[in-house]
């Protein structure tokens, strides 16, 4: 491969993270969040896909980011795919879930109620559709 080849390679990369530049997050109360190179759109449950009945997550709402804010979610999502730690087997009420990319298959963690990794994202992600 030549030099040019190997750069634009590793801009792909950059610009669109390391797994693929798309990531879904599932919070505690099942509201996803799809983050994307350009955008972090919010998709809140409503009442009557809570398991309560009540529970209403919001508004839509869909926020664009710049590469720099992309990097950073790239950062805390790979970490937190990273940190077995926190991971647990099975999706139970309170925990997180990651879906992503990795080798051109869609995979899926779940993070347990609680752990670092899944505070860090919800706080990070909350703030954002929030601005």
């Amino acid at each position: 491969m030549n030099l040019i080849g190997s750069v634009a390679i590793t801009i792909a990369i950059a610009i669109s993270g390391l797994h693929g530049g798309h990531y879904t997050y599932v919070d505690g109360s099942a509201n996803s969040y799809e983050v994307t190179p350009t955008s972090v759109q919010y998709i809140p449950i409503k009442p009557e896909n809570s398991s309560s009945g009540t529970y209403d997550g919001g508004e839509e709402r869909t926020v664009a980011i710049d590469s720099t804010t992309f990097s950073s979610l790239d950062s805390l999502f790979t970490d937190a795919i990273k940190d077995t730690s926190s991971h647990i087997k099975n999706r139970i009420k309170g925990s997180g879930m990651i879906l992503y990319f990795d080798d051109g298959m869609e995979k899926s963690i779940v993070l347990k109620s609680g752990s670092q990794s899944k505070n860090n994202l919800e706080q990070v992600l909350s703030l954002l559709i929030k601005s």
